[in-house]
């Protein structure tokens, strides 16, 4: 695309959004152009790649070193292993559920889209744990992976992610995440016990690394984890243990599956190498955490619009209207217009308020990043038009991007809490319009 293609204008402060300012003259609209939208396009927009679960318990990490040595950014919740009040409790479901700071909760932007990649269990009692979440932090997780975020377990992660476990007694309601539709059972292995394990031939952990080209890794931290009981179809063994003695021997150590284009994908793992600082068994932390990043939902359009047409995001979580939900902390909405090719100076206009960087970015033929745009505009004002004099006609995906988030610190618990621009939380209201001459 030459330098001559576009032209960019970027606008003053102009008032906020309100619905009373909408009007769809569809008297200007052109001939439908027929539109094509990929389906095979990651979504980019989070606000970081790895939320980590070491809440009530479960066991507490304040870092994955696979994260630190593959660059993969990692937030965390921490929570008594073992709780001698409820109050640990409650302050676990207001994360999971929302409060009044966060009425989505940490896992979710405003329209129910997943705010992380991976949403990543640690290991410990999951029944214990499944249970003190309760019926709407269980809900927070089966949403999160519906709507694209990918789920990764170790031990009592891999059981909580299940529809069961053989032994649990009890309605499994109310324990398991239920997002893998298989069974569990204990591996009957209950002492810190390295096993082995051999990577399935065609495993998408050899995606990442080879693990020294025999394919197996050594020595892996057991502790109570568990295998597969059914292989529900469409569920990829990814390794297997390595431990005659035990019925578990040759039986699936890890798993993975994915639902839909749309949904995130889970990967279950019976065992613990998330510990380890360095070596194959880090890799294989690596490989799974990658794995699970690269199995995420695809991006999709908020809306079709058409010349003249006018689109609000306005609405908080709360509101329970995903499509005009308000945009949150890193995230992305889409849109795609069908632009003829006899068009001349096609105008993307944003309008927000608030001192916020929210950016417009262009592209034919696919959905527009910030790495890949032919065309943005990247400013703090609160009205921008995106300007293209003379276009190629055809589908062009318009999108606008929320690069603002709040500042964070770490509690005497070793939470993170949020500060300064806490509103972002809850999403920041705008409105688009697409037109042409």
């Amino acid at each position: 695309m030459s330098a001559a293609f576009l032209t960019i204008i970027s606008c003053g402060q102009e008032k906020p959004v309100t619905p009373d300012d909408v009007i769809v003259d569809a008297s200007q609209w052109d001939e439908d152009i027929s539109v094509t939208i990929p389906d095979d396009v990651l979504e980019e927009g989070y606000y970081k790649d790895v939320m980590m679960d070491g809440g009530t318990y479960l066991t507490s990490r304040e870092r994955l070193p696979a994260c630190d040595s593959f660059d993969i950014s990692l937030d965390f919740l921490m929570g008594e292993r073992y709780p001698t009040s409820h109050a640990d409790s409650i302050f676990q479901i207001q994360k999971f559920v929302g409060s009044e700071v966060d009425h989505n909760g940490f896992l979710m932007y405003p329209d129910g889209k997943p705010r992380y990649k991976v949403f990543y269990s640690c290991g410990g009692s999951s029944g214990s744990h499944g249970r003190c979440l309760g019926a709407a932090g269980r809900n927070a997780v089966r949403t999160f992976f519906r709507n694209g975020g990918s789920y990764q377990g170790s031990c009592a992660g891999a059981f909580l992610a299940s529809v069961g476990s053989s032994g649990v007694v009890g309605d499994p309601s109310s324990t398991f995440y239920a997002i893998w539709p298989g069974h569990t059972t204990s591996s009957g292995l209950n002492t810190q016990t390295p096993t082995g394990m051999f990577i399935e031939p065609g495993s998408g952990l050899l995606n990442y690394f080879d693990f020294g080209g025999d394919m197996y890794v050594d020595s892996v931290r057991h502790h109570g984890g568990c295998y597969t009981v059914d292989l529900i179809p469409g569920t990829e063994v990814l390794a297997r243990y390595d431990y005659p003695a035990k019925e578990m021997h040759q039986k699936a150590s890890i798993w993975a599956w994915k639902n839909n284009r749309h949904s995130g994908r889970v990967i279950c793992c019976g065992s613990h190498p998330e510990e380890v600082d360095g070596g194959e068994r880090m890799e294989l932390m690596g490989a799974m955490l990658m794995y699970s990043m690269d199995g995420r939902g695809v991006a999709e359009v908020k809306q079709v619009l058409h010349k003249g047409e006018q689109y609000i995001a306005d609405k908080e979580s709360t509101a329970n209207d995903p499509l005009h939900a308000k945009i949150g902390d890193g995230q992305y909405h889409h849109f795609a217009v069908g632009i003829p090719s006899t068009a001349k100076n096609v105008r993307f206009r944003l309008e927000y308020f608030g001192d916020y960087e929210i950016n417009v970015l262009a592209k034919r033929g696919t959905f527009a990043f910030e790495n890949n745009a032919d065309s943005k505009v990247v400013s703090n004002d609160n009205a921008k038009e995106l300007l293209l004099e003379s276009v190629e006609g055809g589908t062009w995906f318009f999108s606008v991007h929320n690069n603002s988030r709040p500042d964070s610190v770490i509690d005497e618990h070793g939470n993170v809490n949020y500060t300064g621009k806490t509103e972002l939380l809850n999403g920041i209201a705008y409105r688009v319009s697409v037109s042409w001459e």
